[in-house]
């Protein structure tokens, strides 16, 4: 999966002129990637000047509450 490092994105756009699905665009001056369009073709991976883009295994796992018993 494609996942944009933010911290290192400089909005340079270089990724989003390199991805042939049009999965890539900028929002607010930095990369943001469409999961839906994206094909994984890692184009975007080489255009990328400051390493700002990775490919990752799968999504960020979300935290869940923790539930805990009841205090009585």
């Amino acid at each position: 999966m494609i996942t944009i490092v933010v911290e290192q994105c400089t909005g340079c756009g270089a990724c989003v002129a390199a991805c042939p699905t049009g999965a890539l665009y900028l929002v607010e001056g930095k990369a943001t990637v469409d999961k839906a369009l994206c094909r994984e073709c890692e184009a975007c991976l080489a255009a990328c000047a400051s390493g700002a883009i990775i490919l990752t295994e799968q999504d960020e796992p979300v935290a869940e509450a923790a539930r805990l018993p009841a205090l009585r």
